[in-house]
């Protein structure tokens, strides 16, 4: 998907934030986030806005609950791992 694709979808659904992340978001969750919100820029667009999960899906799990609980299929062991 580019960015262009994206934005189309996100316009037609109605989308107004959309949130880009990656292990910890100190590098591709904020790169795709920093060219997606340059795109909307160039678009005119104030009603989307690109956002950076700060710690990345890493730092979601390690904040807890509630946060865990909106992860569909949250497995704890799993996440150990990382910790």
């Amino acid at each position: 998907m580019n960015r262009g694709v994206l934005y189309d979808l996100c316009k037609r659904a109605g989308v107004k934030r959309v949130a880009f992340y990656c292990g910890a978001s100190n590098g591709r969750g904020p790169r795709c986030s920093g060219w997606f919100a340059d795109y909307i820029a160039d678009k005119g667009d104030d009603q989307i806005t690109s956002l950076t999960l700060g710690g990345g899906i890493k730092g979601w799990v390690k904040a807890g609950e509630p946060y865990t609980q909106q992860m569909d299929g949250f497995e704890p062991e799993y996440w150990k791992q990382f910790e």
